[in-house]
């Protein structure tokens, strides 16, 4: 944990002072994007659970010419059903997630692209339940904090709309998201 909060610490220093490093003249406006997607588990997690949904937002902070840092909520959504024995069971894993990505623009001939990339914390909970005679009950729930990786891209569709791309690297439960966002 001291670890964790000592990488935190550092991306937070490391964002304070990026932002005041550079003069006023190269900054642009702060913008808000709110998205939803859909998410795909991969590796070690991909045989136990469907794919999913997500939803985010965040704010976008210009710091240098096509250079951006974005802070961002999320909440992933994954779900499966199957059978233990003769038993049906469903079981849910959720992860709320706190992220904080650098993000490089990339203007080609009409065509808007970005880079990106950062680190996030994922607050995963899963819950499983079993039905028997008896009416639903909980065989088990467990809560998860995992520092991942995030990567991806993504391209401008409209002034306002972009399709992104990420890959999240989580110890366990790594995954990928598509999705539209929409920029305020």
């Amino acid at each position: 944990m001291k670890k964790l909060k000592a990488i935190v610490t550092f991306l937070f220093l490391v964002l304070i002072m990026a932002t005041f490093s550079f003069s006023e003249e190269n900054k642009g406006t702060l913008r808000i994007p709110i998205g939803i997607g859909v998410q795909i588990p991969f590796g070690d997690w991909s045989g136990s659970y469907d794919i999913g949904f997500n939803v985010h937002g965040g704010v976008l902070f210009p710091i240098y010419k096509r250079i951006e840092i974005q802070a961002g909520l999320g909440f992933f959504y994954n779900s499966t059903e199957g059978y233990l024995g003769s038993s049906p069971y469903k079981s849910k894993l959720t992860n709320l997630t706190l992220s904080l990505d650098g993000r490089y623009n990339i203007q080609l001939e009409g065509l808007k692209c970005f880079l990106t990339g950062g680190l996030g914390l994922y607050f995963g909970h899963v819950k499983t339940k079993i039905t028997t005679d008896e009416p639903y009950w909980e065989v088990g729930s467990a809560n998860k904090t995992n520092l991942a990786v995030r990567l991806g891209g993504g391209i401008s569709i409209t002034r306002n709309i972009e399709a992104i791309g990420m890959i999240h690297i989580i110890p366990d439960t790594n995954m990928a998201s598509l999705g539209l966002s929409y920029e305020f």
